[in-house]
């Protein structure tokens, strides 16, 4: 599943991979209400001060509407950020899109679980 492969290329920081799966108009937002371009977020990926110990997609549900597929589950990870540990658990809703045959995410948006 490409979810998963590109899950590894993240976390494997393999960033000329990893911007194959993602369209020219990718765009992600983080849990912080940060936003980000397919090439604001090649650049995070690629960062000196990020270091990824840990990353995994869970429970994935797939629903597809013909060329789109809209992706939602649960995502771990696991690091540390400029020397800071970090362990985030968040749910995910990803969109992909088959385009010239491929398919290419084409949005991203991460939330932390609600609280009790």
């Amino acid at each position: 599943m490409l979810e998963m492969q590109l899950t590894d290329l993240y976390k494997e920081r393999k960033v000329d991979r990893l911007a194959a799966l993602l369209d020219e108009d990718f765009v992600i937002t983080f849990e912080d209400g940060n936003v980000y371009s397919k090439t604001g977020y090649i650049s995070y990926n690629a960062a000196a001060s990020l270091r990824i110990l840990e990353a995994e997609t869970l429970e994935v549900r797939v629903h597809l509407h013909g060329n789109t597929a809209v992706l939602t589950g649960v995502y771990h990870e696991r690091g540390n950020e400029n020397g800071k540990p970090y362990d985030y658990r968040d749910r995910f809703t990803d969109v992909w899109m088959k385009k010239d045959g491929k398919w290419r995410m084409i949005a991203s948006h991460y939330a932390t679980p609600a609280k009790d």
